[in-house]
């Protein structure tokens, strides 16, 4: 049984799609290094997420745990949060910070902030932020969320391992 069903020299494109949900075709760009799947609708990329989570309409400003991503390996991983008004009510988007320990010398970091608080007016302003950590191995990255959050938001965190 072969993992992957095709290879491409490029983005994939007219070529056969196949697969279904049960059973995706699975593929492989030569040109990027990057994967895709096809359930029948289309070739597709694949997430490079490790973990992801999503808090659907809130009013809490403060989330001590948004996400937390237990480190398989030492490395770098991007920590990316989202934040978006749900409503035309006014308000304040909440920051979003990360914990982690720093992978080559074991020190707990706490409070490194991902991103800034925003002004909301209307639905859909939004905020967002990325930052990119080397995490120890056998520890935990924790998101977390703080601010005066004064309006109805939902907040969307992702951690990716980069190598």
């Amino acid at each position: 049984m072969s993992l992957v069903n095709q290879v491409f020299q490029g983005i994939p494109g007219a070529t056969a799609q196949g697969g279904s949900p049960q059973a995706p075709n699975v593929a492989v760009d030569t040109v990027n290094n990057t994967f895709y799947f096809s359930t029948g609708s289309g070739w597709v990329p694949a997430s490079s997420s490790a973990a992801k989570a999503i808090l659907s309409s809130q009013t809490a400003a403060t989330q001590a745990n948004v996400l937390t991503f237990a480190v398989p390996a030492t490395g770098l991983y991007r920590l990316d949060t989202y934040a978006v008004q749900m409503t035309a009510t006014g308000g304040t988007l909440p920051s979003t910070a990360a914990a982690y320990t720093e992978g080559d010398t074991s020190v707990a970091q706490t409070g490194l902030a991902i991103q800034a608080t925003g002004t909301g007016t209307n639905a859909g302003d939004n905020k967002s932020g990325s930052v990119i950590v080397n995490a120890k191995a056998g520890t935990n990255i924790v998101i977390s969320s703080a601010a005066a959050a004064t309006l109805t938001y939902t907040l969307k965190a992702r951690v990716e391992y980069l190598g």
